[in-house]
């Protein structure tokens, strides 16, 4: 029997919002290992690998816009604007941030391609931009942890809770799935698993 009013902690709600919750700390991990071995090099007055910064941000290209952004647009965010209008215009802003990220990423990238054949004046300004991408994420994760999941647990029915659930389902880990594939090798792994 199919459920048509919110519905506490269901099954398919806790495992949506696991899957949501593990997939905005995996990306802002990556994401924060690479600025903190940038930082690491930095402080240690050494040039860091830069192929993990590539395979990092490939990653981070790859997974949130095409796999993790797409289904927030498609699943969760449509489902809140059947049943309500209170999280319009914080939908507004994110799906803003989703249409601008590969041009943000794309920035991310010129900065690195820069420091590739360049200085140190160059390596320090791709930390910079690096650092403001973060920043970015960070803010765009907390507005989607603090606001739009609470409202959706608030007001979604069980229905949407198994669409949004088995949509998610079928993404891979980002960092301990797709990672584990020649795709990504383990010079990235390890600077994702250092402690700098």
């Amino acid at each position: 029997m199919h459920r048509t009013r919110p519905v506490a902690a269901s099954r398919a709600m806790r495992s949506a919002i696991a899957i949501l919750h593990g997939e905005h700390a995996s990306s802002t991990t990556v994401l924060k290992k690479l600025v903190g071995h940038m930082d690491h090099a930095r402080l240690h007055t050494f040039k860091p690998r830069l192929e993990a910064f590539s395979t990092g941000l490939n990653f981070v290209a790859t997974f949130l816009d095409q796999f993790h952004h797409p289904k927030e647009d498609e699943y969760l965010f449509l489902a809140l604007r059947r049943h309500t209008t209170e999280a319009d215009e914080v939908l507004r802003d994110i799906q803003f941030d989703h249409a601008q990220g590969a041009r943000a990423l794309a920035e991310v990238n010129t900065a690195l391609d820069r420091a590739r054949s360049a200085g140190i004046e160059e390596l320090h300004e791709f930390g910079k931009v690096l650092k403001t991408y973060l920043d970015a994420h960070v803010v765009h994760v907390a507005q989607e942890e603090t606001i739009v999941i609470p409202i959706a647990c608030r007001v979604l029915v069980e229905d949407d809770w198994q669409e949004i659930d088995r949509a998610f389902r079928a993404n891979r880990d980002p960092l301990f799935g797709a990672l584990q594939t020649k795709e990504y090798p383990g010079i990235f792994r390890s600077a994702a698993n250092s402690d700098y």
